[in-house]
């Protein structure tokens, strides 16, 4: 399952959602755009992406409440636009994620994307914010934190 949840109150801007038999692999994307057409050293383009990160660790506590949360989203969009936001997948697959995630070992990777960063160019201030994040996410969601910039 992928699900395009941009817009207030989601979940993330992207959840992709892979059942297997004992787990449900989960990863939440945080993307924002760049305040400068160059990647750079800029601290300001990760704070609130680093911020929307660690607000999303909460869901690891509720993983139905999430599931449920973008169901009701996916609902909201299709009555208001005319599409769900579901990209691959459907809203039936998403229903049936919901009702056997109980059953299934939550295994959660929440994920930044970040153009304005060159991770070649990275300040110090932004690593320390990055591993921040990380470590937040890691203790509070015991998840995996993964960032995407420019090279």
């Amino acid at each position: 399952m992928v699900v395009d949840d941009d817009g207030s109150g989601e979940v993330a801007d992207i959840v992709a959602v892979r059942e297997t038999e004992r787990e449900l692999h989960i990863l939440l994307m945080h993307c924002k755009y760049s305040s400068e057409p160059q990647p750079g050293a800029r601290v300001e383009d990760l704070y609130e992406v680093c911020g929307q990160a660690s607000k999303s660790a909460a869901y690891r506590r509720d993983i139905t409440a999430m599931l449920n949360a973008l169901i009701t989203r996916a609902r909201n969009r299709q009555k208001k636009y005319g599409h769900s936001g579901i990209e691959a997948g459907t809203f039936e697959r998403l229903v049936r994620l919901r009702d056997t995630a109980r059953t299934r070992k939550p295994q959660l990777t929440i994920a930044i994307a970040q153009p304005g960063m060159s991770k070649a160019k990275a300040s110090r201030k932004q690593m320390e914010l990055l591993a921040s994040a990380e470590v937040y996410v890691r203790e509070i969601a015991n998840a995996a934190f993964e960032v995407y910039c420019h090279a």
